[in-house]
């Protein structure tokens, strides 16, 4: 029987397509980060605003809060508090900003991100919940609601849900189990009040003011220190989703020079001096996204096919054969593995061929490069002297930093046994910025990441704090 020299068989490298998506050199930072990524878009005119209007149907009961002129669409009762007075430009409050009271909730002429940013919350979410969710949207048996001359009506709806997905991928995750959490403990306490009421027979009829009085604290008391949790959870729910709001209308209407650091979603960003951020953002983008397509998933499979082959050779070479049989099944199997190698290299190198449009920022189609990804065991076998542990990748949960940086979830990505994938350099960067169990400086991690991570330390260079004189 062949014997092992070692107890545990680690991990091996994956194997990683050469090559990145190209830098340009210089990028403007005086445009919006939207209109960067994409050519100039078109704008819109007042009676196409009225076709997507007249689209959603029956006249909504909230038809009054707004009302059209020239210039745009107005909020009609500014002064109140109500949710629908909400105006994207009340994310966008900085010195010199517009003010919402003297500029339309939606100018007209308009373009795609103008709607976007109007659609994320107040009215415009009537709008979502006609033509479908951010995701999915626009549904297209929705848009023939709009009805044949509303050519341009679906147009600027396409375009404004592509844009509102792009500020997506840019902004920091809403974290819905908030809001969920929020709700399960509002009828716990609702249920355990009533509860309570019940005990002390608050309801009963006759019975004197200073005895209601006296059950009904019996009653706050019973359920204030749930009445706290609930208060708490509402608290983070609605921080959350402000914040998530304000990221996402920044990235559609601000340069991004004026977006603020916590409206990224990449803890790099968040880090990078501002007039360093638009190149960084348009390196997120570029490797945000696998192409969802027959070409892109048949190159998933061969990437995962190759790291198995590769792990099961690591194997075979720790063993050690006692007899001449066995060295002879050995070098047998090692020999067939290889050659299983050298196909598989062979046909990713096939699938890497057909030429690409180069990424450029007019012309950005997001893609997952997994050339700058790695496994948990890569990033343990550079940073595990650091502090990192493997058993972290077992409970993201506990580190939204460490989980804002995988990439690619693993087993059953689109439908595929994966192993998940990590971005080294958010991970370094969570490892000297965020966590406390971690002793990596800042120049040693720039250090490893350049020793172990090559590639992504080519396309990241650019945030390179340390002195290049030495």
């Amino acid at each position: 029987m062949f014997v092992s020299n070692a107890s545990t068989v680690g991990g091996v490298a994956t194997p990683l397509v050469d090559g990145i998506l190209n830098r340009p050199s210089v990028l403007s930072m005086t445009i919006c980060a939207i209109d960067w990524l994409r050519p100039p878009q078109a704008s819109y005119t007042r009676t196409v605003f009225e076709a997507i209007i007249k689209g959603l149907g029956t006249p909504s009961p909230y038809a009054n809060d707004f009302y059209c002129d020239d210039k745009g669409v107005w909020v009609a009762a500014p002064e109140c508090d109500a949710e629908l007075a909400w105006h994207p430009r009340c994310e966008t409050l900085a010195p010199g900003s517009p003010n919402p009271l003297d500029v339309p909730w939606l100018p007209f002429p308009f373009s795609a991100r103008d709607l976007a940013a109007w659609m994320v919350d107040g009215w415009g979410y009537f709008v979502r919940e006609k033509y479908g969710d951010w995701n999915v949207g626009p549904d297209s048996d929705e848009l023939r609601s709009i009805g044949p001359l509303g050519a341009k009506a679906k147009e600027a709806l396409t375009l404004a849900y592509e844009a509102g997905r792009l500020a997506i991928s840019l902004s920091p995750r809403l974290d819905r189990e908030l809001a969920s959490t929020c709700h399960a403990l509002s009828k716990r306490y609702n249920r355990d009040r009533e509860a309570a009421i019940s005990k002390v027979r608050l309801r009963e009829r006759g019975i004197a003011d200073d005895e209601y009085t006296l059950r009904l604290a019996v009653v706050n008391e019973a359920v204030e220190e749930l009445k706290q949790q609930v208060v708490a959870a509402r608290k983070a729910a609605d921080e959350a989703e402000d914040s998530w709001r304000r990221a996402m209308v920044q990235h559609l209407l601000l340069p991004v020079e004026q977006i603020s650091a916590e409206a990224f979603g990449s803890s790099v960003i968040q880090d990078l001096q501002v007039d360093r951020r638009a190149e960084a953002v348009y390196q997120v983008l570029s490797t945000s996204e696998f192409v969802d397509s027959e070409a892109g998933r048949a190159l998933w499979v061969l990437l995962n096919e190759k790291d198995d082959v590769e792990q099961e050779l690591h194997e075979w070479t720790l063993l050690h054969p006692r007899t001449v049989t066995e060295k002879v099944e050995l070098a047998a199997r090692k020999s067939e593995l290889q050659s299983k190698l050298g196909d598989i290299s062979r046909r990713l190198a096939e699938a890497e061929s057909p030429a690409r449009p180069p990424a450029s920022p007019t012309s950005v189609i997001p893609t997952l490069n997994v050339s700058l990804l790695a496994t948990p065991q890569e990033l343990v076998n550079a940073f595990g002297s650091r502090g990192l542990k493997l058993s972290w990748f077992k409970d993201l949960a506990s580190r939204a930093w460490l989980k804002s940086a995988r990439k690619v979830t693993g087993r059953g990505q689109r439908g595929h046994l994966a192993k998940p994938l990590f971005c080294p350099l958010e991970v370094m960067n969570g490892l000297v910025n965020r966590s406390r169990k971690s002793n990596l400086r800042v120049d040693v991690g720039w250090r490893i990441l350049e020793d172990r991570f090559p590639l992504v330390y080519e396309a990241n260079s650019f945030a390179d704090p340390r002195d290049p004189t030495g």
